[in-house]
């Protein structure tokens, strides 16, 4: 790697770590839209070695200080994999595809900290939502729709902005 990639995973790995120190319990819906934002846009012309290792870099940080997060880190990766998938198509796709896959990871994400880690996270969104399964759900979408959208419009705005080269080595 060079030195400017180095310097481009190091400093995402820390907008990582902030983004987590910052946003816990109900404000961690800022996380979906900072790390996988992150993650795309300092990433973007690594290659594919270089990516894995900054994102496995990443996880492990995520895994020793922030160890409930572990799967909501998975899907913040994932999500930063669709972003680089749906470059370039037409904003109402992107906003579809990124809409579908954050309402679902989110879902398998809360799942599995539920039963690996034992939280009470879809207990505790299930009642914020009047107690039934398809207000978890529903709640889940909306969820997905704010990071979809949110993540498709920045995107697209972040390209945009940023000069063609930026980030050249």
């Amino acid at each position: 790697m060079r030195t400017g990639k180095i310097a481009r995973g190091a400093l995402t790995l820390a907008l990582i770590v902030v983004s987590f120190m910052l946003f816990r319990g109900t404000t961690s819906i800022f996380n979906s839209f900072i790390v996988p934002l992150a993650l795309y846009i300092f990433l973007k012309d690594f290659r594919f070695r270089e990516w894995l290792t900054t994102i496995l870099a990443a996880f492990i940080l995520v895994v020793i200080f922030f160890g409930t997060q572990i799967f909501f880190m998975v899907t913040y990766g994932l999500l930063a994999f669709l972003l680089s998938v749906v470059a370039g198509k037409k904003i109402y796709l992107r906003i579809i595809i990124l809409i579908s896959g954050a309402a679902f990871s989110f879902v398998i994400a809360i799942y599995l900290t539920d039963i690996i880690l034992g939280t009470a996270i879809q207990q505790a969104l299930t009642s914020l939502a009047g107690g039934t399964q398809a207000g978890f759900y529903l709640f889940v979408l909306v969820e997905g729709v704010a990071t979809g959208t949110i993540l498709a419009f920045a995107s697209s705005w972040l390209e945009k902005r940023l000069e063609p080269g930026l980030f050249s080595n």
